[in-house]
């Protein structure tokens, strides 16, 4: 799920959900032999950031690799999601050393769907690993600690990050007779136009192809929305605009909108 809060828990299978309904966990991770750096796609690595030169010893060969997948909220579960369908271009993960306060930040392509980062002083970690959209809003998070062995990589295993994302039905009708749906070429529309606003951020404007009738968005936070819909014709008027309602993202399932009729003349 999308996270406003941190959380851990493992889901049985040897991964790990991303998840924003405040459970917590601790993964079992396994520490595996680095006789060189050859066994591992260093090109998946991520941005080491800022550091002295004693956080970077080379002599310190212990690093942490880790791979992810997305999926939907709730069941079906294994219902993979694509990094370009949810919209989401970044992986984020923060390494503090929770003994000495040293804290590392890496970025990885959230399409290389894994990443490996070295070297860094061995000792007590914890790893806060967030899901960023194209626009760096977070939308799906875990906090995962884990002890740094002096030598090797800690194999922290599979990651999975639940997402939500609204999902819209919509059908026309013309005011003379409301109950008789319209197709959206007898009334010129060539799109429906879904905005959703939120606290502290931006707004989210998505689009669908009119003919459709239905739409899935890309990943969005939990919480509480203004919902807008628009119909719109090809030079994006609008020919039908319903009031904002209220709604706000449910706990462990998918955002599924109640139908919405346009009326137009």
């Amino acid at each position: 799920m999308l996270a406003i809060g941190l959380g851990a828990c493992s889901s049985g299978d040897g991964s790990f959900r991303g998840r924003s309904d405040g459970n917590d966990g601790t993964p079992d991770a396994a520490v595996v032999t680095l006789p060189d750096a050859s066994p591992l796609d260093l090109d998946a690595r991520g941005d080491a950031g800022a550091a002295t030169d004693a956080d970077t010893d080379a002599n310190f060969t212990t690093a942490f690799f880790l791979d992810w997948t997305i999926e939907d909220v709730g069941p079906p579960i294994n219902d993979v999601v694509l990094c370009e369908e949810a919209g989401t271009n970044t992986l984020a993960v923060a390494a503090t050393n929770t003994s000495t306060g040293f804290r590392k930040d890496f970025l990885f392509p959230c399409s290389a769907q894994k990443g490996v980062q070295l070297p860094l002083p061995p000792g007590p970690y914890s790893l806060a690993v967030r899901l960023l959209r194209g626009d760096n809003v977070e939308v799906s998070s875990i906090v995962i600690p884990l002890s740094l062995a002096p030598t090797g990589v800690t194999d922290i295993g599979g990651i999975v990050f639940e997402i939500q994302s609204f999902s819209a039905r919509w059908s026309i009708a013309r005011a003379a007779a409301p109950n008789t749906p319209v197709t959206c070429a007898s009334v010129g529309a060539t799109a429906v136009e879904l905005t959703a606003t939120t606290k502290d951020l931006p707004p989210f404007v998505f689009r669908f192809a009119c003919v459709d009738g239905t739409g899935l968005t890309q990943a969005v936070p939990d919480g509480d929305y203004a919902l807008q819909y628009r119909l719109l014709n090809a030079a994006g008027a609008a020919l039908s605009q319903l009031n904002p309602a209220n709604y706000s993202t449910p706990v462990g399932t998918p955002a599924v909108l109640a139908p919405v009729t346009f009326t137009v003349n």
